[in-house]
């Protein structure tokens, strides 16, 4: 699950290599949820905003993967970003809030920071710059994991 705001756009824009990043995602298979937190008011703002930054091809392939988009009113809890995630399905935290990356890893989900505000380090987990870096490292740990798995059964 992607955050929407300072994590996968910037000022309303997706820049060529965080675009790039979702499009690798997509061709590995990953089902991708592009989660927003935001009021009421803003909610179909919000999707109209998504659907102009990514286009209507792109946006058709989240759907296709079993993806979408989501808006949600609360950050944390049973009514926030990671809540909804896990009801979707999705494992993956990638957003700039500390208290949702927070809540992922309370929920002992895999969660990548990308440039938290406030700014904070968590022990023993990296931050990332830009959501195309997150992806990077999210993909080079679920090559690690399936290798980890297969070697298991393979044992």
């Amino acid at each position: 699950c992607v955050d929407w705001h300072q994590t996968l756009a910037k000022e309303g824009k997706v820049d060529d290599e965080n675009l790039w990043a979702l499009q690798e995602l997509l061709k590995k298979g990953v089902t991708v949820f592009i989660i927003s937190y935001a009021g009421p008011p803003r909610k179909q703002a919000i999707f109209k905003d998504i659907h102009t930054a990514l286009g209507t091809g792109l946006c058709n392939k989240l759907l296709e993967k079993g993806g979408g988009v989501q808006v949600v009113h609360s950050r944390v809890g049973p009514d926030g970003k990671a809540a909804l995630a896990l009801k979707k399905g999705c494992n993956v935290m990638i957003d700039d809030n500390v208290q949702i990356i927070a809540d992922a890893l309370k929920k002992a989900m895999w969660a990548y920071p990308v440039n938290p505000k406030p700014a904070y380090r968590w022990p023993n987990k990296a931050v990332y710059a830009k959501f195309a870096d997150a992806v990077v490292s999210y993909m080079e740990d679920l090559d690690n994991y399936e290798t980890d798995s297969e070697s298991a059964v393979s044992d």
